[in-house]
């Protein structure tokens, strides 16, 4: 599908249509009324991007022409295409036709406090942006690079068969287990997008910063998690003669300092940080969407380790 909506576009990726040229606002507006034509000869397949293209009929009868391609893309490529429901496939073209206009209107000249950009301050605009979304992929990517214990395997993955492995111990005694089915719980909850950042820093070094949304004693939870599977790996490692592991690429520096990237949604409450809930407008609140089940002993457990959790170093989150 995605291939038949670049081939008809002649575009060669969705993110990519900062030199497009959509159909303009007149065609579209008249056919939109009933006093023009619609999408056919050279304009068959071509996108209309003005204010209400996400509901335009022009849109619409270009999305019709383009699912006629589909079966001869099913018949090249052998694809499971036929499995989807023609609404389905809409729905699919519909949201490539967002991503093509997010990429073409970040090009183009905005009203800023009510002056309109230049077309150089469009472009330096829309490669910062780009920059920025480079930067977060990189960080996103280092979320999912191995830490000192492994250098295959994703760091949210890695904990995973860390907490797993330091559970089926035969010494723990029943508070060490419940501290730790409780850092369990919290890391799945948290998932890849909730571990912390690691940026950049001086001599090569990686700069480990604190997602800003997140409740600040998760921290020392996942460093106490972290150095129990360090020691565990040491003590495995002595009683079976091997040699010690290899040295990270690069060393990993905890900072204070809090990260600001995509915050993680459908969090329980407790786990988000107090005050960045508060500042929050009632309708960004609810596009959280906080799952309302509670990780069991958590908030007490929290609260008994650190009467605020909340206010560490955060007057001015």
């Amino acid at each position: 599908m995605r291939r038949c909506f670049r081939s008809a576009t002649g575009q060669d990726g969705i993110n990519a249509y900062q030199h497009y040229t959509p159909i303009e606002d007149v065609i579209a507006n008249a056919f939109e009324d009933g006093t023009g034509p619609g999408p056919n000869g050279d304009t068959a397949y071509t996108l209309y991007f003005g204010a209400k293209y996400s509901r335009s009929r022009w849109n619409k009868a270009v999305i019709d022409n383009i699912l006629q391609c589909v079966p001869i893309e099913r018949s090249e490529l052998h694809s499971q295409l036929c499995d989807l429901d023609v609404d389905v496939q809409s729905a699919m073209l519909w949201d490539y036709i967002g991503q093509a206009q997010v990429s073409w209107v970040r090009y183009h000249p905005r009203l800023v406090d009510d002056k309109a950009e230049t077309a150089a301050e469009a472009r330096t605009r829309a490669n910062e942006y780009n920059e920025r979304r480079m930067i977060d992929t990189r960080l996103n990517t280092r979320k999912n690079q191995a830490g000192f214990l492994s250098f295959h395997i994703p760091k949210f993955e890695r904990r995973k068969r860390d907490v797993d492995s330091l559970l089926e111990a035969p010494t723990l005694n029943g508070l060490e287990r419940s501290n730790l089915q409780r850092t369990r719980e919290v890391l799945h909850a948290l998932g890849a997008e909730g571990q912390s950042s690691e940026e950049s820093g001086p001599e090569d070094a990686l700069l480990v910063t604190v997602p800003h949304y997140r409740r600040r004693i998760i921290t020392p939870m996942m460093v106490d998690l972290d150095q129990r599977a360090k020691e565990m790996s040491k003590n495995q490692s002595r009683l079976l003669g091997r040699k010690a592991l290899p040295r990270p690429k690069h060393v990993r520096v905890r900072s204070e300092q809090r990260s600001t990237r995509t915050v993680k949604k459908g969090l329980p409450r407790s786990l988000y940080h107090r005050r960045y809930l508060e500042q929050l407008p009632p309708a960004l609140r609810e596009e959280l969407l906080i799952d309302p089940k509670e990780i069991t002993g958590f908030e007490q457990w929290a609260l008994a380790g650190q009467p605020d959790s909340d206010s560490e170093l955060d007057n001015d989150i």
